[in-house]
């Protein structure tokens, strides 16, 4: 290749002259200039670029703000890939995806085939997927979860003979269900093993299971071949209590609203008088009459229990 020298400069290039290098400075720029116009410029900032297909590291924050759309959007059609993946590897722990909302969702995922938001962790005492809500009254959702035709949070817990469970409530109500439509549960809990229980509830000085209704049944227990319910301890009615009927008297009648016609009732005496003893107890709405069959020869407790 011939040496030429540019006129009034003194400086060589090989194979090149003045006209060749402007022309091909020109093409370039205009390319750059088209590829940002376009959208396709890549975006640096003291730093490398992210090359797409490849593994970029970097030892501060990569940042992407937009105005409209999304700020970052991911996308898969691999099987078993991930739109979206963050890992934490940390020593002290940190979050391998960490999303916050001013007034929507931190974090919103969906899938066609797998899960919309899938989290793990190897670290005991941590959460694979964490939700937190620091709003004010009347307050919002740590975790949301919503479901077309399945189940809009779904929790399985380890292998059988451990005391964990799919799903952990913790403070306040544990787990609360409201259900708004028919014949279906506001919570649900099935055991298809043998001998271990659906629904667990567990209380160190308040309830562990509660139970309520307006207009139908707080609480139903079945089965079908074997004990419908079993209690182990001390048992609390509000349709039970005691009433005295009065010296020289020989019924008392108590008042309650649940009490009809078919109500039954069971009535005994608390103390022995000679010669007394309990006649009918008979119920009407709103009410029923426990009668003796002579009067009290001094205030007598009667204990009763209606059912029905």
């Amino acid at each position: 290749m011939s040496e030429q020298r540019e006129s009034g400069t003194g400086t060589s290039r090989g194979g090149y002259g003045r006209r060749a290098v402007m022309l091909g400075a020109a093409a370039a720029g205009a390319g750059a200039a088209a590829a940002l116009a376009g959208g396709a410029g890549v975006a640096q900032a003291g730093g490398s670029p992210v090359e797409l297909g490849q593994s970029n590291t970097a030892s501060n924050t990569t940042a992407v703000n937009t105005s409209k759309g999304n700020g970052l959007s991911g996308h898969t059609t691999a099987n078993g890939g991930s739109g979206l993946t963050g890992a934490d590897a940390s020593p002290a722990g940190g979050f391998g995806v960490f999303g916050t909302s001013a007034n929507g969702k931190g974090v919103f995922g969906t899938s066609s085939a797998q899960a919309g938001v899938y989290g793990q962790t190897s670290s005991a005492g941590h959460a694979g997927v964490h939700g937190t809500d620091t709003s004010g009254f009347p307050g919002g959702y740590g975790v949301y979860g919503t479901s077309e035709n399945g189940y809009g949070v779904y929790g399985i817990g380890p292998l059988p003979g451990s005391s964990a469970g799919g799903v952990w409530g913790q403070f306040g109500s544990g787990i609360i269900g409201v259900l708004p439509g028919f014949l279906e549960s506001g919570v649900v809990g099935a055991d298809l093993s043998v001998g271990n229980t659906g629904v667990s509830g567990v209380s160190e000085h308040g309830t562990g299971v509660y139970g309520g209704s307006n207009t139908g049944t707080g609480m139903y227990a079945v089965s079908n071949s074997g004990t419908a319910l079993a209690v182990s301890g001390p048992v609390q009615f509000s349709s039970a209590g005691v009433s005295t009927v009065k010296k020289g008297h020989t019924t008392v009648t108590v008042t309650a609203s649940a009490v009809t016609t078919s109500t039954l009732v069971l009535a005994t005496l608390q103390k022995v008088q000679s010669g007394v003893s309990i006649a009918a107890a008979v119920p009407k709405a709103g009410s029923f009459t426990i009668t003796l069959n002579k009067a009290a020869t001094a205030d007598l407790p009667v204990a009763w229990f209606y059912i029905g």
